[in-house]
C-alpha cells in the first residue's frame, strides 16, 4: 500500500489554516484517508490507552508528541446556535485534566479528536444537526482545569492570579519549556484526528431511525413518565455518546424532552 508522510499532510493542512480553506475542499493531490500513513492511524482507532513504556509516546523541549506529532485534544464539531445565542467556543486541552476524565466517565469522550496543528488556530464545524453550515478556523483557549493540573505558572495555587496567568498563556511558550516530565500525558487519545473524522452530524436515514424506535415506547427510558398514544411525539431519541454518525442501537435511548434537555446544559436540543 502507498503511504504519505504524515509531516507532509500536516504542512497542507497548516497551508490550508492559514489560507482559510475548508479542509474538505480537494485540491489535484489524488491521494485518500486509505493511502495515509496507518502507523498514525492505526493506534488511535477506537481510543488507545498511553502509558509512559508507550515507544509512540514521547517527549521533547518542544514539548507532547505521539508517533512524532505533537498531541492537543478538542471538539472539532459544535452546535451552530440559531436563536440568538452566541457561539461558544471550544477548549483545547494539553493533559489529562478533570474535563477530560468527566467527559470520559459519561460516555462522551469519543466527541474529542486529536489535533496536531502547530499554530493556534483550530478547525471548527459549525453543524445545525444534519449538515455543516459553516467552516471556520478559531483561535481556542486553553483548558483552565489543564491549567490547573500542570499548575502552569503557579495556577493551582494562586487563585488572586489565575484570570492573568490564563489570558496571557501563551502556546509557544509551554511547548518550549515543557521538556521530559510526564504531566501532559492523556490516558487514551481519541480514535480520529481534527483531518480525518468523520462529521459529527445525523445521517440521511435519521428521521426513520428516530421513528421507528419511539414508535415501541410510551415512556421516557430515565424518568419512567409515561405518555400517551396521541402525546408520545414528545419523546426524543438521545445518542449517549454525544455523536449523532453513531447509531448503534447500544448507543440510543429514548427520553422525554426535559430529560434530554438535561443531557445537553450548554444548548438547546433540536428534534429530528
Amino acid at each position: 500500500m502507498k503511504t504519505v508522510d504524515f509531516f507532509k499532510l500536516e504542512k497542507i493542512a497548516h497551508v490550508h489554516r492559514i489560507m482559510r480553506i475548508p479542509y474538505n475542499y480537494y485540491s489535484g493531490f489524488d491521494f485518500t484517508k486509505k493511502d495515509m500513513n496507518i502507523e498514525w492511524e492505526d493506534p488511535l482507532k477506537q481510543g488507545k490507552e498511553i502509558n509512559a513504556d508507550d515507544d509512540n509516546f514521547g517527549w521533547s523541549e518542544n514539548g507532547l508528541f505521539y508517533n512524532g506529532q505533537r498531541v492537543r485534544l478538542y471538539i472539532r464539531d459544535q452546535m451552530n446556535y440559531t436563536h440568538g445565542e452566541s457561539r461558544q467556543m471550544p477548549k483545547y486541552h494539553l493533559t489529562w485534566c478533570k474535563t477530560l476524565e468527566d467527559m470520559h466517565n459519561r460516555g462522551k469522550y469519543e466527541k474529542y479528536v486529536v489535533s496536531t496543528s502547530t499554530d493556534n488556530f483550530f478547525l471548527i464545524n459549525w453543524v445545525d444537526g444534519i449538515k455543516v453550515v459553516e467552516q471556520t478556523y478559531e483561535k481556542l483557549s486553553v483548558c483552565k482545569n489543564c491549567l490547573r493540573t500542570l499548575n502552569w505558572k503557579g495556577y493551582a495555587n494562586n487563585k488572586y492570579q489565575r484570570d492573568e496567568i490564563f489570558y496571557n498563556f501563551s502556546i509557544e511558550e509551554f511547548f518550549h519549556e515543557y521538556n521530559s516530565d510526564n504531566m501532559g500525558q492523556f490516558a487514551y487519545l481519541p480514535g480520529d484526528s481534527d483531518i480525518t473524522a468523520p462529521l459529527n452530524i445525523y445521517p440521511n436515514e435519521w428521521n426513520a431511525i428516530s421513528k421507528q424506535l419511539r414508535s415501541g415506547h410510551l415512556f421516557c427510558s430515565k424518568c419512567q413518565r409515561r405518555f400517551s398514544v396521541v402525546d408520545k411525539g414528545k419523546l426524543h431519541v438521545h445518542h449517549r455518546n454525544g455523536k449523532k454518525n453513531d447509531c448503534r442501537r447500544s448507543n440510543l435511548v429514548v427520553l422525554c424532552a426535559s430529560c434530554h434537555q438535561k443531557e445537553h446544559p450548554d444548548h438547546k436540543i433540536l428534534f429530528w
